[in-house]
């Protein structure tokens, strides 16, 4: 992988962020329909910076799982369509670059399970999310109580 490209990809995804930022912006001063159509607009722009982030990941060697080791992945996601679409999506982010996903390393790229360290660090974060969850639900309750 050439140094050019990854640093194609790096300016594309910070030119997004920057995007996002001044569409934020803008969405807290619009109302009504106008405010809709930029939250639209946000959102798309969200969609194509995660192409532009996996096709990053892809190109580092690093594994799908540790990019999105909580993403919910889409029921036929081993499936041959879904696999090539985001091989093309990959492709497509790189507009310039000269980038090439063939499935094959797609699939080889998806296939690398999350690791046992990263899944326990995850399921422990979650636990300690739901017990301050609870904490907060019981302050409330107490609060509520007390007037």
């Amino acid at each position: 992988m050439k140094k050019s490209e990854l640093s194609v990809l790096r300016f594309r995804i910070a030119a997004l962020a920057e995007q996002g930022r001044a569409i934020g912006r803008q969405i807290r001063e619009a109302s009504g329909r106008a405010r809709y159509d930029l939250w639209n607009d946000k959102r798309s722009l969200g969609d194509d910076a995660r192409a532009l982030l996996l096709a990053y990941a892809f190109l580092r060697d690093v594994p799908y799982r540790v990019v999105e080791p909580t993403a919910v992945t889409p029921s036929g996601w081993q499936d041959d369509r879904w696999q090539a679409g985001l091989a093309a999506r990959i492709e497509a982010s790189a507009d310039g670059a000269s980038i090439v996903a063939p499935k094959e390393q797609v699939q080889s790229w998806l296939a690398v399970p999350e690791t046992e360290e990263r899944r326990e660090a995850r399921q422990l974060g979650h636990e300690r999310s739901l017990v301050e969850l609870r904490a907060r639900r019981a302050a409330r309750k107490d609060v509520q109580g007390a007037a």
